[in-house]
Parts: structure tokens; C-alpha cells; sequence
């Protein structure tokens, strides 16, 4: 991928995940059909820039009062223990299996966007309940691990789980912002020590990323962006399928 390339790809992408919430998974399929990383490579890249570009959205939603820190914090320690375990098992994967489980995931994002979840309140997420902290412990813990083996930041799945238990889409959100950050550093330290990160390619993505963030940010307060979020979607759905068929073909000539 030549540098240009790479600035628009990473600011597109930025631009995606400020405006609609979504989209820097698909930064990983980019790496690997543009940039020709493998799916390793790919995967370690961009959970290693998700640490940065999840710290400036973090701060965005803490800055307005977005997080409920008692539902988050749970999460955030379950992320951050198993985020590693996910990275550290993704090294000892064949590529093909990797990307099945990614096409998967990029499938059911945007499937999420079409069909979106719906919560209710149970019992035992009432605050104060020692159920609550528990359940959002596990949520985290089998989030991160996913999140490690596939290089996806978390909130994928975080997000549509809390918003099942009956939280409120944007306090999910926010939640998800947030437990991105442990979970990028933690499955990070695994990827470095399996030599799974292209830091040169990395830092460009950062630093065109967190630009796009900003500008998404910016129009999604000014417009209604469910045109976006639909585009998406279908970004992740012609992704996951070519992907899919990768994969299952890989698979099934080894």
C-alpha cells in the first residue's frame, strides 16, 4: 500500500468510527488486501492503533458525560485479563481459521447496523447487584478474548451485549469506547512479544485515524448519519463475504 493510500484508507476509516461508531474493523481486511500484511500482521496493526484512537474517543465521551463508570469498569478488567489470553492463542492459529472467525464477526457488525438490538431491563443488572458486576465481568472477559484473536477493538460485540442487559445505546457506547483502551494495550503486549505489529504502518494509521475521528465526530453532530451507518453496514457485509469465501476455500484445500 503506498503511503497515500494508506492516509486515505486510515482517515476513512477514522472518519467512520466518529461519525457512526463502527467501521475501524474494517481497517483489518484493508491491511491485508491493500497493504499485503498478513492476517496476523493485520489483526496485531490495528489493535496496536486502537489504543490511541480509542483514548481520543474515550475522551470525547467522558468529556460529556457519557460513561456510567460501575457498568464500565467491570468490563474494562475482564477485557483487559483476556484481550492477551485471545492474542496470545491467535499466534499458535492457522491464517485461514483467523479469518473465518474475522468474517464472522465483520458479518455480524453489520448485521447489527440492519437489525438493530433491543434491551430490557432484568433483575439482576439492577444496580447495586453483586449479578450485575458479574455478568459485565464475563461480557468483558469473552469479548476480550475475541477481540485479541481477531484484532477488533471490542465494542462489536460489547456494545449490542450491554444494550441487550438493558442499558441505554448511548451509555453502551460510551462503555464500549472505553473498554477498548485496556483491551488494545493488553492484547497488544501479546502481539508484540509473537512479532505480530507493523509499527511503521501503525503509526501512519494513528495519526490518520485519529484525524478522521475528529472530523466524524464533528458531522455527526451537525447531520443524521443513518445513511452512513447503513453504509457501513453493507461495507461490512461485501467484507465479510468475500473474506468468508476466502477463508472456507483456504480451509478446505489445506
Amino acid at each position: 500500500m503506498s503511503l497515500e493510500m494508506m492516509i486515505v484508507v486510515g482517515f476513512i476509516v477514522g472518519f467512520l468510527v466518529g461519525g457512526t461508531g463502527i467501521g475501524g474493523i474494517i481497517l483489518i481486511p484493508a491491511l491485508v488486501y491493500l497493504a499485503g500484511l498478513s492476517s496476523h500482521v493485520a489483526m496485531g496493526t490495528t489493535l496496536f492503533t486502537f489504543i490511541f484512537t480509542t483514548i481520543l474517543s474515550s475522551y470525547l465521551y467522558i468529556r460529556l458525560g457519557h460513561v456510567d463508570w460501575k457498568a464500565t469498569i467491570p468490563i474494562c478488567v475482564g477485557g483487559l485479563l483476556f484481550s492477551y489470553v485471545g492474542a496470545a492463542v491467535k499466534a499458535g492459529m492457522a491464517a485461514p481459521y483467523l479469518n473465518l472467525v474475522l468474517a464472522l464477526l465483520i458479518l455480524l457488525a453489520g448485521g447489527l447496523v440492519f437489525c438493530p438490538v433491543r434491551g430490557r431491563q432484568f433483575a439482576f443488572m439492577a444496580e447495586g447487584r453483586s449479578s450485575r458486576f458479574w455478568t459485565l465481568l464475563v461480557v468483558g472477559s469473552g469479548v476480550g478474548f475475541i477481540a485479541g484473536l481477531t484484532g477488533a477493538g471490542g465494542p462489536v460485540l460489547s456494545v449490542p451485549i450491554m444494550i441487550v442487559l438493558g442499558f441505554p445505546p448511548l451509555v453502551s457506547i460510551a462503555a464500549g469506547q472505553v473498554y477498548s483502551v485496556p483491551v488494545a494495550i493488553s492484547g497488544t503486549i501479546a502481539n508484540i512479544q509473537n512479532s505480530a505489529i507493523d509499527f511503521h504502518v501503525g503509526l501512519w494509521l494513528i495519526v490518520v485515524q485519529m484525524a478522521g475521528i475528529l472530523a466524524g465526530v464533528y458531522v455527526a453532530n451537525r447531520m443524521d448519519t443513518s445513511r452512513l451507518r447503513k453504509l457501513v453496514a453493507w461495507v461490512c457485509v461485501f467484507c465479510g463475504a468475500f473474506i468468508l469465501y476466502n477463508a472456507l476455500r483456504d480451509i478446505i484445500a489445506m
